[in-house]
């Protein structure tokens, strides 16, 4: 049994990935590798931008699970901080979405993301 602060690494898939810093969704933790090594590797899939839900695309990118870029992991919460370092984004890969979104699932993405938008303005506006 896990204590009240305790997970499995599989229990990752599926939380939220925020910034550390600025509270901001980047994406969602979609699969966890075991690298063989001294850390395991999470595929973020990012929240779309516009150019994304145009596209009918999504990005990713891989985000090694350590301390230093996961500082956080709120279990009750299902989320994840990240502390990314600069440039890390950048490296993200592009998949074309096998069927094109929708207009109805454009619509909603949209929205979505014009939501995100206004969340980060208030809250830049906040720390100000």
């Amino acid at each position: 049994p896990k204590g009240k602060d305790e997970f499995f690494i599989t229990d990752l898939v599926g939380m939220q990935a925020l910034c550390s810093e600025s509270q901001q969704l980047l994406g969602v933790v979609t699969e966890v590798y075991d690298t063989a090594g001294s850390y395991n590797l999470l595929r973020i899939r990012l929240a779309p931008n516009e150019a994304d839900i145009q596209q009918s695309c999504y990005r990713s990118v891989l985000v090694p699970f350590v301390e230093d870029m996961v500082p956080h992991v709120g279990v009750a919460s299902r989320s994840l901080q990240l502390l990314l370092p600069e440039g890390l984004l950048d490296t993200a890969t592009m998949t074309k979405l096998k069927r094109p979104y929708t207009p109805d699932q454009q619509k909603q993405l949209q929205e979505q993301l014009k939501q995100r938008q206004l969340q980060q303005g208030q809250a830049s506006h906040s720390t100000s």
